[in-house]
């Protein structure tokens, strides 16, 4: 749903109106004409359907589209499901940064039966598994600290991971023959921080400048900032990747606390913003430096 761009002015006619040529595009069908919802039902109904077999459909970004489009999407959805034996509809798969189905919908969410699915980050043995069949498959060494410097740095997202390889085999090493080693790490971690453009590294940014930015900066002079799912800019900082979690433990109870997502998500946040997060510091004491991961506080 990347491809549709909304304004304020009548979302449902701008939505009617790309979907034909989306469908064209995806499933070479022409003449849909979509003017309501009735019409959307009848492209997967048996009766008035387009498709000639049993359809899985899957949308991508979901989440972008206006909550009024969510809401009544699901609840058609919903419908199809109840009465499946009408529609050709056999799947669907919603995709998005966070769970969309009923959020703004009064009654709740339409679906009864749904399972999210939340893609966990790259375990270090995971990362490692990675890169050791890199070098079976390549001849090319890469020396074991490297490997832990980049888990480190990234905690495993598996964007990052696969970028800084990239970078690493690629980019900034041709020779095949040249031993990646901590030398063309630290290298490649500098550029990566400050010269290399990278399309998840801007889109954490971006998020970032949203009307959460201020609570971004205050992680960067508070270590002990309470973390929920209650409180809206955590949920979405945390969707989008720039938080995670860690939880405390303290004599007569346990609370959880915000944490940057990864050291690298870190240093590039404090660039984007380190003329607001000075600003900041300079009225209050800063209790640790900007880059601490706290390693050996817990």
């Amino acid at each position: 749903m990347q491809g549709i761009v909304f304004n304020n002015d009548n979302q449902e006619k701008i939505f009617f109106d790309n979907i034909p040529d989306m469908f064209e595009d995806e499933f070479s069908i022409q003449s849909i004409k979509i003017k309501s919802w009735m019409d959307w039902k009848r492209i997967f109904s048996k009766k008035f359907s387009a498709f000639d077999r049993p359809l899985i459909l899957v949308i991508d970004e979901f989440d972008k589209l206006p909550n009024t489009i969510i809401d009544n999407l699901v609840s058609l959805f919903r419908e199809m499901y109840l009465n499946r034996k009408s529609y050709l509809l056999h799947g669907l798969a919603l995709v998005g940064v966070r769970a969309v189905l009923g959020v703004e919908s009064k009654s709740g969410s339409p679906f009864n039966v749904q399972r999210s699915l939340h893609i966990q980050n790259l375990s270090f043995d995971e990362v490692k598994d990675m890169y050791d069949q890199y070098q079976e498959e390549s001849k090319r060494p890469i020396a074991p600290d490297v490997v832990e410097k980049l888990y480190e740095k990234t905690q495993g997202q598996p964007g990052l991971v696969g970028w800084f390889g990239e970078l690493l085999t690629e980019k900034y090493n041709q020779d095949s023959k040249k031993t990646v080693d901590i030398e063309m790490w630290n290298n490649v971690y500098l550029s990566a921080c400050e010269l290399e453009h990278n399309n998840t590294v801007q889109n954490i940014i971006k998020k970032g400048r949203t009307e959460f930015k201020s609570n971004i900066i205050n992680l960067f002079t508070d270590s002990n900032i309470h973390f929920s799912f209650q409180y809206d800019w955590c949920n979405y900082m945390y969707m989008h990747g720039l938080i995670g979690y860690e939880i405390v433990k303290e004599v007569n109870q346990s609370y959880h606390v915000c944490r940057f997502s990864s050291p690298f998500v870190q240093t590039c946040l404090y660039s984007a913003f380190v003329g607001e997060i000075k600003d900041n510091q300079a009225r209050s004491m800063i209790p640790l430096d900007p880059f601490d991961t706290l390693d050996d506080c817990f």
